[in-house]
């Protein structure tokens, strides 16, 4: 396997996009459309798995705002706490 260069390591993080859909369908459309516009779309199932996938890197999140109220967001809010104080992750 080759190694890729911070550059490009750093490149498709920043079109990462973090999806926590309300329904797999909503997810599905979502991840179609966000892909014909060239970003790389991850959906994902729970905020815990949001709060470990925000270590790993996205130039975005995507999600409602009802999630907030779904288990989990204790760590995610704690996830978005450990970015680096430059980081605006949107």
């Amino acid at each position: 396997m080759q190694s890729q260069t911070a550059a490009a390591v750093s490149e498709q993080t920043g079109t990462r996009v973090l999806l926590l859909a309300p329904t797999v369908r909503d997810g599905d459309i979502t991840c179609s459309i966000l892909l014909k516009a060239g970003l790389h779309c991850v959906v994902l199932h729970d905020l815990f798995e949001m709060s470990n996938e925000i270590a790993a890197g996205a130039g975005a999140l995507m999600m409602t705002e009802d999630v907030f109220a779904a288990a989990g967001a204790g760590e995610f809010l704690s996830a978005l706490d450990t970015q680096p104080a430059w980081s605006e992750l949107p």
